[in-house]
């Protein structure tokens, strides 16, 4: 049974919002990968990145993101993932551990995500932050790190006839005292980082495999 996992980081994963008073602005555009931003109220950067992948397609990247223990070796900036547990076959709980540079401190992220069915050759995995009542439930309460909320994102996945098209959307606040111009700018690099070993990795013939795409209505993420 295929159990999805999300992740998120702080200098990666982050949400496009509702707030639209902000144009997209283009930070990166170059090798089939366009990565724009728009600063929220909270003085932190929404991320959006769109890319295609000749070649690759959704159970490709449905394989990717199962396979935790790779996880630190494409992900920029994330030190560990766990899947600690699963509502149902289409949502999964994921813990995320975060590295930072020092002196900043090293940040955690809990989040629930869904599998959604938009037709037969598109999908949308929805991202959410779970929310503070629920987090004792899953993680100690004196743990040596800082909380990453609130988290909300997005990945749109269409298969094409030869390739995929990815859309992500993110938003996550790092909290704590990093200056909203550092983390911003560690966001942008680490989303480019990243997108560049995705292209790589969903190449490789362990992610070629055929996977059963686990998708349901996702009522309540949306």
């Amino acid at each position: 049974m295929m159990k999805l996992y999300k992740m998120a980081l702080w200098s990666f994963f982050l949400f496009l919002s509702l707030d639209t008073k902000a144009n997209w602005i283009t930070w990166h555009s170059k090798d089939n990968l366009v990565i724009k931003f728009q600063t929220q109220d909270s003085g932190v950067i929404a991320i959006q990145a769109a890319t295609f992948i000749p070649n690759a397609d959704r159970m490709s990247l449905i394989a990717l993101l199962n396979d935790t223990q790779n996880a630190s070796n494409w992900l920029k900036n994330v030190s560990k993932v766990e899947k600690i547990n699963s509502p149902n076959s289409a949502e999964d709980i994921v813990y995320t551990e975060l590295s930072a540079p020092w002196p900043v401190t090293d940040r955690i992220m809990l989040t629930h995500s869904c599998h959604k069915k938009i037709n037969e050759s598109k999908s949308k995995i929805i991202i959410r932050s779970v929310g503070e009542a629920k987090l004792n439930k899953f993680i100690e309460k004196d743990i040596n790190a800082i909380l990453v909320t609130p988290v909300e994102g997005f990945w749109l996945l269409e298969d094409k006839q030869n390739g995929l098209h990815i859309q992500h959307e993110i938003y996550a606040n790092p909290q704590g005292k990093i200056p909203r111009w550092l983390s911003n700018k560690t966001a942008l690099k680490g989303v480019r980082h990243t997108f560049n070993n995705l292209a790589h990795f969903l190449l490789k013939p362990q992610y070629s495999k055929s996977f059963k795409l686990e998708m349901s209505n996702c009522i309540g993420f949306e």
